[in-house]
């Protein structure tokens, strides 16, 4: 599948002792949109609300990209969050980039068009999928697909068989602590998966509860990406000075950082 619309919703009840403090997390995360492989554009509908140690509220937003032989774009809109002064810190932070058409100079659209991915939300007809106890459960309707409804384990050897060799065993004590079994899709007429959805349950002293996610996708067709009408560029500078400069913004930050960088002695560091 190289062009398809998307929907991911994350619901996350966790908490933990970490260095003998207890931390709590619970919030719900949705992502969804449209990814097309082909003509390198993707439109990103981003809504979420956290609640635990520090974080408390609610943020959205959109982002829509695209890349051709002319360079990598973005343009970011709608981003909003519950708490004022930090809406009104993003606002200042964003105030040259919101609802314009920025390149991202920083990024290669060669690179970027080679590997031929967006986002790694890319699925290809015949690929093994890491999934065992495999039982039929009737037919759904996805994303406006029907779909055969399966229920599956996650196949934890073919996990590890996937992940690069540093990698294994750090993902076999994750996969020690974490028990997965969820739910597949598969659309009837074009035979791929159009979805999955499941229950992933940790139990580890500094992170344990439940994490509930779903991923669907419906194969669709977008229009050929045009070079849109843009007046800004987005450099690493730019990034550092947004990084930056909101940590100095920011009034649980302290007045430290204030004293010690400037803006000039910030741009100084990347000439």
């Amino acid at each position: 599948i190289t062009q398809f619309v998307f929907e991911m919703d994350m619901k996350a009840d966790l908490k933990g002792d970490v260095d003998g403090e207890m931390n709590e997390l619970k919030g719900t995360f949705n992502i969804s949109g449209t990814q097309d492989e082909e003509k390198m554009a993707m439109v990103m509908d981003l809504d979420g609300s956290m609640k635990g140690d520090g974080v408390d509220g609610d943020a959205k937003g959109k982002i829509e990209l695209r890349a051709n032989e002319d360079g990598v774009f973005a343009q970011i809109s709608g981003v909003k969050v519950s708490d004022d002064e930090v809406q009104e810190m993003v606002d200042m932070m964003l105030a040259d980039y919101m609802n314009e058409w920025i390149m991202l100079s920083f990024m290669e659209a060669d690179e970027l068009l080679e590997s031929g991915e967006m986002a790694d939300f890319d699925y290809d007809e015949g690929d093994e999928l890491p999934f065992t106890n495999i039982q039929y459960k009737g037919n759904v309707d996805i994303l406006g697909l029907n779909s055969y409804h399966f229920t599956a384990d996650i196949d934890e050897e073919m996990v590890l068989s996937m992940v690069d060799a540093a990698d294994v065993a750090d993902t076999q004590e994750f996969l020690d602590a974490a028990t997965m079994s969820g739910d597949v899709y598969v659309a009837v007429n074009e035979m791929v998966m159009t979805g999955f959805g499941g229950t992933m349950k940790i139990d580890d002293p500094e992170m344990n509860g439940t994490v509930d996610l779903s991923f669907k996708i419906n194969p669709t067709k977008s229009e050929a990406v045009k070079t849109p009408d843009y007046t800004k560029e987005l450099t690493e500078e730019d990034i550092a000075m947004l990084m930056f400069g909101g940590a100095m913004m920011d009034p649980s930050m302290g007045g430290g950082m204030e004293m010690e960088f400037d803006d000039a002695m910030m741009m100084d560091d990347y000439d």
